[in-house]
């Protein structure tokens, strides 16, 4: 006689209601859509952009071979594309594999991306001859400041222009790195206030040491009126001084 298994006691439909309500159950639901969205994540395929609203921001995805287009946003492309994307560019993208709808979740046009530069050099020091006028500028208020350190005993005013000239020379050179890398610029205003307290000399230097910020623009004339201003306090500060001691009311050490 062949002896049968007992059949399974039936599934407390209850008990797997409660459960499913239970904390660990809600943790289990919320964890496994982001393990099973990691294990179904598309290859990268190849289409063409066959419809873009530039104005909205969306367009549709062709992937070659097939009728199926796919839905893209702006906001979907990488970052740093040299212009907006058109009908017709060359597309790569990743679709999205969690739902049905059919939409691109990461898209690049390599003939609209940024060149790179290669790891390690991104920019080629190439300085230029500075003028004689930019050499007259740059040397006369670290001559004047050592004048000062050694009649008046006063360092303050050399010592300022050395440390922040090299600081906002290595700023320029940074900014310069980022800008040929497609990064985040550092902005002008920390490039201003540095020339401002007295780096403007290091600013000079970079400008030709660097081939950096050197075309005619808003930021040029500011930084004139911050040499303008500074010379300006000088020959103010050395008249006044010439005067005291004409008078006999301090000594020629200022």
């Amino acid at each position: 006689m062949i002896a049968h298994e007992k059949p399974p006691p039936p599934i407390d439909r209850r008990f797997c209601d409660n459960y499913w309500r239970s904390p660990t159950g809600i943790f289990i639901m919320m964890a496994g859509p982001s393990k099973h969205k990691q294990r179904l994540q598309t290859p990268m395929q190849r289409g063409v952009l066959v419809m873009w609203n530039d104005q909205k921001g969306f367009g549709f995805i062709r992937p070659q071979g097939t009728e199926d287009d796919y839905f893209v946003h702006i906001s979907t492309f990488k970052k740093g594309l040299t212009r907006r994307p058109e009908i017709g560019d060359d597309v790569h993208f990743r679709a999205t594999g969690l739902t049905a709808k059919k939409r691109a979740s990461f898209a690049h046009i390599p003939a609209i991306e940024p060149p790179q530069s290669p790891s390690g050099t991104p920019f080629e020091l190439n300085p230029r001859k500075r003028s004689w006028a930019i050499n007259v500028l740059i040397i006369t208020p670290l001559v004047l400041s050592g004048y000062l350190l050694l009649m008046a005993k006063n360092p303050l005013p050399f010592f300022s222009y050395w440390i922040l000239s090299l600081l906002t020379m290595f700023l320029y050179g940074l900014d310069k790195a980022h800008a040929a890398t497609h990064r985040w610029r550092i902005p002008e205003v920390y490039f201003h206030l540095l020339e401002l307290m007295g780096g403007w000399p290091g600013a000079l230097i970079a400008q030709n040491d660097f081939r950096h910020k050197t075309r005619m623009s808003s930021y040029i004339w500011i930084l004139r009126g911050i040499i303008a201003i500074h010379l300006m306090v000088w020959g103010i500060y050395f008249y006044w001084a010439g005067q005291k001691v004409s008078l006999g009311l301090m000594d020629d050490s200022f």
